[in-house]
């Protein structure tokens, strides 16, 4: 397939605006991150967001991409309002629109069930073109980049960001000149492994997953309870917290990065960990260690050899209650969740709690997505397990 850039103006596009030892376990650490309280406010009108393409995209034609921007804006209204959205004027195919208003359907479905508002008060997307390749049909898939801003009402106060997810755009020219979207894919969020029940216009998992909100929202009863744990040197939540803060949009060259190897999800995890101070772990059965590319132990970057690591380590090393009840987390912990099973590892930024103080969310940092302080009800994947990090042994 050649590639070749067009070039026109993006003017019409651009701005895009629309409306101590042995201790025992008790209280953690007194140096963790102040908590975010939820912050009740009416149920909004309608959000109100802004997007554009950076300068830096491939010089396009405009009329090519006024279609894209228009779809993000609909995708965005209809998951900021938590409404039904169409998109159906924007495709060649109602059977492509019909799949996307699905994967929003769905994602609003999961959002609506949280225990925080997750309506958008605002958002401010970025899209970057980093590659445009001509078909011999015809068509022209754009590859881009999508940079997000957003403000959940439940945590107005909070910028939830993500970065780099990316979208492809393939884009057919009708007759009159004017483009629509032949197809659209998305490598993140509620497109990611999103499996499409036609007829019922949702995914074929949703009720399984609104099932595991209602399964986990039913442990805040039991939260609270002692654990019988001791450990010799506390967790350093606080570094752990300025360490996730600084590696979200960038990577630290101190390791190698695994974005293109499956994801770099459970390699930042680890980062982070270790960032708190717990030390590697090349004793015993259960180990966890990374040294080079070639000198690591798979738990170091693997999301369910780390949860093997965390449940069986005994002696030296990492001391963490692996079962831990959803609603105990800290800042600097380890959240995994996934659709089906354990699949992404997230650490916790900061507890969401209510009038009472009680914990009913997260805001959450990870790599592979790229999110910094992000509500984790927010996301699609609803199996969720948190683990609670104390400290480690010598």
């Amino acid at each position: 397939m050649k590639r070749k850039l067009l070039c026109l103006i993006f003017a019409a596009c651009l701005a895009g605006l629309v409306p101590g030892c042995g201790q025992e376990a008790a209280e953690e650490p007194d140096d963790t991150p102040q908590v975010s309280q939820v912050v009740q406010t009416p149920e909004p009108e309608g959000c109100v967001g802004s997007g554009k393409f950076s300068e830096s995209s491939a010089q396009v034609d405009a009329a090519m991409v006024q279609p894209v921007l228009v779809f993000m804006h609909r995708y965005y209204q209809a998951v900021g309002n938590l409404t039904e959205g169409s998109c159906d004027d924007l495709f060649v195919s109602v059977v492509e629109a019909d799949w996307n208003e699905a994967v929003w359907r769905s994602l609003i479905a999961v959002r609506e069930a949280s225990l925080i508002d997750l309506h958008l008060v605002d958002y401010d997307f970025t899209l970057t073109i980093t590659d445009v390749e001509e078909h011999e049909d015809g068509t022209v898939t754009l590859t881009i980049t999508e940079d997000a801003v957003t403000h959940f009402a439940g945590t107005e106060d909070v910028d939830s960001e993500e970065y780099g997810t990316l979208h492809y755009f393939t884009m057919a020219q009708s007759g009159d000149g004017s483009w629509l979207i032949d197809s659209h894919s998305c490598e993140g969020g509620a497109y990611y492994n999103f499996v499409y029940d036609e007829a019922a216009g949702c995914d074929a998992r949703l009720d399984e997953f609104l099932q595991n909100i209602a399964q986990r929202q039913a442990q805040r009863s039991s939260a609270g309870a002692a654990v019988d744990l001791t450990w010799d040197h506390d967790y350093d939540r606080q570094a752990a917290y300025t360490y996730m803060q600084l590696y979200i949009q960038d990577r630290s060259s101190q390791w190698m990065v695994y974005d293109d190897l499956g994801g770099n999800c459970q390699n930042f995890g680890s980062q982070v960990l270790h960032a708190g101070g717990i030390p590697m772990d090349e004793t015993g059965d259960a180990q966890w260690f990374w040294h080079t590319d070639v000198y690591m132990h798979f738990s170091w970057i693997n999301v369910g050899d780390f949860m093997d690591y965390a449940q069986t380590n005994t002696g030296y090393g990492l001391v963490a209650n692996a079962n831990a009840n959803y609603y105990d987390g800290q800042a600097g912990d380890i959240l995994i969740m996934g659709a089906e099973g354990m699949e992404h590892t997230t650490v916790i930024a900061q507890p969401i709690t209510d009038a009472n103080g009680d914990t009913i969310d997260y805001l959450i940092c990870s790599n592979t997505s790229n999110y910094r302080n992000y509500p984790v009800s927010a996301y699609y994947y609803t199996k969720q397990w948190v683990v609670r990090i104390f400290g480690w042994n010598d």
